[in-house]
């Protein structure tokens, strides 16, 4: 049997539903885009680190002056890190 390409594995990959409070996501979001500058010197820092594991959902944001790391409870089976715009 030939093995299959990453980009084959994510198409058959299962999706995941994780649930959180909007109020608390939409506070920290507040936080960070106070942290984030609009026009970041290095792109990477115009993000938020999203780290859901062991139903919780951790925030990280910084602009290498500050930093601001949150939680919050997730409800969900999925554990996963992603990278969103801030």
């Amino acid at each position: 049997m030939a093995k299959r390409s990453v980009v084959e594995k994510a198409k058959t990959a299962t999706r995941s539903k994780v649930t959180v409070s909007r109020r608390q996501i939409h506070r920290y979001l507040d936080l960070a885009a106070g942290i984030v500058p609009p026009k970041p010197p290095i792109p990477v820092l115009g993000n938020v680190l999203l780290v859901v594991k062991s139903g919780k959902l951790s925030m990280r944001v910084t602009n290498l002056d500050l930093e601001l790391c949150a939680v919050c409870d997730a409800d969900g089976d999925a554990e996963f890190s992603a990278g969103v715009n801030a």
